[in-house]
């Protein structure tokens, strides 16, 4: 029977060659985005979920509410890991990581500079499941100067010898390190990544400080023992650390009580170790591969908008060609036939067409990987489809296809009685479907929520890419690195630069803009009590010159360094915090280093980070050479210019390789993340408009083909070929209709939503949704009239003989 079956569904996909390959051709197009989109995104959420203790290990995060600014941080105070410890039972281990980079490494002859240096505790191995080919778990970090090497890096390093017990340099032969171990490689869905790690007693002394409320940007891991009540020991965690913090708040002068009462806080938390990749935009932290859950849920959505309408597509034209084959069914009922076997049948029909369409789009999918990994910036490799997740997804779609759209149709066309459907006293096809209209309806608000959706992420892209910052980036080249040069060869670098005449000016500062890397501190208008965190820089005095950015009032430094070390220009929103108007003669105190500093002028709020946040309060400050420096570069031939300073640069270092970048280039890469998801929702609604044209082809032609009669008649009887179009438009017009009134809601709140996490905003304009109706049934009009020509100018006397 099954035989049978597979015959005669071939024989008819054979007969409707057109409808059927539009039926195909649209599922499997449908089928090759959201499998793409759901390899994805079960490869973002299945990050840190192999560690055998997963739903045990917790970040320990912090939010400090000082004065008028706010901090979220994931680092927290060296002394928390063992507090933790020693005063909470239910903690069973705990680790500290720190991270660095950039840092120069040598191994007899050969240098590197490595980006993936981490410390960790020893305690490592007994929170995560990380694994050793060499050496032992239990020992290897539990000595200063230790280091394990990931099997890349030994490679590198030392070829086919065995790395145990060799000694590496760090920082330029300044500190040696004993291998003591091979790491096993980390899974590529672990936020934690590192090529060497080092024993954490090996950070110098001065980053070792017990003292509560210093950071050195560690991250404090817990884990947490089995059946541990996990609601109480939040508020418990909450509340354990404010009694070391205690002294820390006297020292500002107030008891902890007097602090609170003033509107400040310090909040600890625990944030779980699965959430950290997807979780942790709101936090300052410098993992380098955290993900972007609203990218996430916007990416997901789509997907499944994309499946909508494939599956909406298949349905319709399913049920049109289902019910042209009522005569079909009616013979083979009068020759014995059961309803069951004709369900069966059409059920045999719906699963085979949609098997092609999944072989179809897997094998599509593998041979345009490196085509879609390339457009879309993501890495996804083949093996990603092998998790449970995407082979699920696999299997199931073609099944529930099966019952959804053939189901459905087996149902309808087996309803009829057979001596009515042969003697057309019923038929289906010429019933008017007003199931068919409210899917081609949801087809159509999809649509058009796509299309504003793709339009006004694009308007938000080119403002946050042309709003002005408030400086000049373009022309600016910055030297990273540049803490590797002495104090003497870092001005003679500088100076030595200044030399070439495509040099326009230079200025040594500790932050650029769009580094995301500031430092915080606390300071008050001398005479007042009110203290806030305020961000701060070191510059020297060609910083002004080399950004331009606006000064509102006063001066910039201009004077020798030493000179204005005493000095400070503030922004426009620090100086509202600290209730400055009139700058001149005022003075501000740093809690931290206990120094007055007199304010000499007040600038324009400038973005040092993207746009999405808004001016934070800065203090700039007056230092003599930090660690990035930026030339302001005279329009030309940049990369001549760029092979010039690298040989200056080699005259001073010849062991470091030059670092640097264009702060133009930097400030667009910080908008990755929403020109990837631009670039994605306008290729997917590219397929979603693809899939909803073949549709359209596919029930135009079947509605077409049911007309044909009808169509010859009103020709002879002199019907113009523009009433036959309207005739033959018009319920699709209807719908659209109806769908451009539905998604005018939807379009807006969605975008409203996402447009919520930007300082800078683009408008949700009305225009924009018009402009989108107008697209969507642009291309709709187009498809239907480009079908319906055909039969409305069909010769009449062929019509009517017509069968």
């Amino acid at each position: 029977m099954i035989i049978y079956f597979l015959k005669t569904a071939v024989r008819n996909l054979k007969r409707h060659r057109y409808n059927s390959f539009l039926n195909i051709a649209g599922l499997a197009i449908g089928f090759t985005a959201f499998i793409y989109i759901t390899t994805y995104l079960m490869n973002e959420l299945s990050y840190d979920k192999f560690f055998s203790n997963e739903d045990r290990i917790f970040r320990s995060v912090m939010t400090l509410k000082f004065g008028d600014t706010e901090e979220i941080t994931a680092f927290s105070e060296i002394p928390l890991a063992a507090a933790a410890k020693r005063d909470l039972p239910e903690v069973e281990e705990t680790v500290r990581l720190f991270s660095s980079d950039n840092i120069l490494t040598r191994y007899e002859n050969k240098k590197f500079i490595e980006d993936k240096i981490w410390y960790a505790d020893s305690t490592l191995f007994k929170v995560f499941d990380f694994k050793l080919l060499e050496g032992d778990p239990k020992s290897a970090l539990s000595q200063p100067n230790s280091i394990l090497l990931s099997e890349k890096a030994a490679a590198r390093y030392f070829g086919d010898e065995n790395p145990l017990g060799k000694t590496i340099f760090l920082y330029n032969k300044k500190t040696s390190f004993v291998v003591t171990g091979v790491l096993d490689k980390i899974p590529e869905n672990s936020h934690l990544q590192f090529d060497l790690l080092a024993s954490f007693s090996s950070l110098p002394k001065e980053k070792l400080d017990e003292h509560w409320a210093q950071s050195i940007e560690i991250y404090t891991y817990i884990l947490i023992r089995k059946g541990t009540d996990m609601a109480k020991f939040i508020k418990k965690y909450e509340a354990f650390p404010m009694k070391y913090l205690e002294a820390t708040v006297e020292k500002m002068g107030m008891s902890l009580s007097e602090f609170e009462s003033k509107g400040n806080y310090l909040k600890y938390e625990l944030q779980p170790l699965k959430d950290i990749h997807l979780h942790s935009s709101v936090y300052k932290e410098n993992l380098k591969t955290t993900g972007n859950l609203r990218f996430i849920v916007i990416l997901g959505i789509t997907g499944l908008l994309i499946l909508l309408i494939a599956c909406i597509n298949f349905i319709n034209l399913s049920t049109a060609m289902a019910s042209s084959r009522t005569k079909e069914v009616g013979i083979k009922s009068i020759l014995g036939s059961s309803h069951r076997l004709s369900v069966n049948q059409i059920l045999t029909e719906t699963f085979l067409q949609c098997l092609i369409a999944m072989l179809i789009a897997l094998i599509f999918l593998i041979e345009t990987m490196p085509l879609l990994n390339n457009y879309s910036e993501f890495v996804i490799k083949p093996r990603f489809f092998l998790n449970k997740y995407t082979l699920i997804t696999i299997f199931t779609i073609p099944v529930l296809i099966t019952l959804l759209a053939g189901a459905y149709p087996a149902y309808y066309i087996t309803r009829f009685k057979s001596i009515d459907v042969l003697k057309e006293t019923t038929l289906p096809g010429k019933t008017r479907s007003w199931s068919r209209g409210i899917l081609v309806t949801f087809q159509f608000i999809i649509f058009i929520v796509l299309i504003f959706t793709t339009i006004t992420i694009r308007k938000q892209i080119f403002l946050l890419q042309n709003q002005n910052p408030g400086y000049s980036k373009e022309n600016v080249l910055v030297v990273k690195g540049t803490y590797n040069l002495d104090e003497n060869s870092r001005i003679s670098f500088k100076n030595e630069l200044l030399h070439n005449p495509f040099v326009e000016s230079a200025s040594y500062s500790s932050s650029v803009p769009t580094t995301d890397e500031d430092s915080k501190m606390i300071y008050r208008l001398k005479g007042n009590e009110k203290s806030s965190y305020f961000n701060y820089i070191r510059v020297d005095i060609d910083f002004q010159k080399t950004f331009k950015f606006n000064l509102k009032k006063g001066r910039f430094f201009q004077n020798d360094i030493n000179s204005e070390e005493n000095n400070i220009v503030i922004n426009e929103t620090a100086a509202q915090i600290l209730g400055i108007t009139d700058y001149s003669s005022q003075i501000v105190h740093c809690d931290n280093t206990n120094q007055d500093l007199r304010v000499i002028g007040i600038m324009e709020d400038f973005n040092m980070r993207s746009l999405r946040d808004k001016s934070f309060p800065l203090i700039i400050q007056a230092a003599k050479t930090e660690g990035y420096l930026s030339l302001r570069l005279l329009p030309g031939n940049f990369s001549q210019d760029i092979k010039t300073i690298k040989g200056v640069w080699e005259q001073f270092n010849k062991d470091l390789p030059i670092e640097y970048f264009f702060i133009d280039k930097s400030f667009d890469a910080q908008y990755k993340s929403e020109m990837r998801l631009g670039k994605l929702i306008s290729l997917f609604t590219v397929i979603a408009i693809l899939i909803a044209c073949m549709g359209l082809l596919g029930l135009v032609s079947f509605n077409t083909s049911r007309r044909i009669k009808e169509i010859g008649i009103r020709k002879v009887n002199g019907a113009e070929i523009s009433e036959i179009l309207i005739m033959l438009n018009r319920d699709f017009v209807k719908w659209i209709a109806v769908s451009f009134v539905i998604a005018l809601p939807i379009s807006f709140y969605a975008m409203h939503k996402w447009l919520q996490s930007f300082a800078y905003k683009t408008e949700v304009s009305w225009r924009l949704f018009i402009l989108a109706g107008l697209i969507a049934f642009g291309i709709a009009i187009l498809t239907i009239t480009l079908q319906s020509w055909q039969a409305a100018t069909i010769n009449p006397v062929k019509a009517i003989r017509y069968e």
